[in-house]
């Protein structure tokens, strides 16, 4: 489930906010010291807790919470002067394209793809990274298909032992 909503994620994405020059997965990238691979703007992507809920014949659903990391560099956000001040613009409205690309997202596999809130907007070593929280309901039929296909019987236990 988690990897066809990244690929839906991404696909968003790479479509609707083309300046994105790579969509992750987060793995710790913005922790590392030597951020030299990466290419900017990027967004990673987080899966938190999924709460889910039996609905029965092999369906669950599942609350969601997603992070949305969007990471934009540019040389001038720690100097003293700064950018000029519509490039600041540029930079804090950015992640409002990344939010329009994704809010309301869904597909057979989630739906209700909605914001919770902007979490930070943080600026170290000429990055800005803003963090976009969102809720999304999973709707896993995994089971519902292996049991459809036939693949989940078992064969009969017995109490021989060789």
């Amino acid at each position: 489930m988690k990897g066809q909503l990244f690929l839906h994620i991404a696909s968003l994405l790479t479509t609707k906010v083309p300046e994105l020059q790579k969509i992750d997965l987060d793995r710790g990238q913005l922790d590392q010291t030597d951020l030299s691979g990466l290419v900017f703007p990027l967004v990673l992507v987080s899966f938190g807790e999924i709460d889910y809920q039996d609905e029965g014949q092999g369906l669950q659903y599942g609350k969601s919470i997603i992070d949305i990391f969007v990471v934009q560099q540019h040389a001038d956000l720690n100097t003293p002067a700064g950018p000029p001040q519509a490039t600041i613009a540029d930079l804090l409205d950015f992640p409002n394209k990344v939010y329009l690309a994704l809010q309301d997202a869904n597909s057979s596999q989630f739906f209700n793809f909605t914001r919770m809130k902007d979490i930070s907007n943080e600026v170290r070593d000429n990055l800005m990274i803003d963090q976009i929280q969102f809720v999304t309901t999973i709707n896993d039929d995994s089971k519902r298909k292996q049991l459809e296909l036939g693949r989940t019987s078992v064969p009969d236990a017995t109490s021989e032992i060789n």
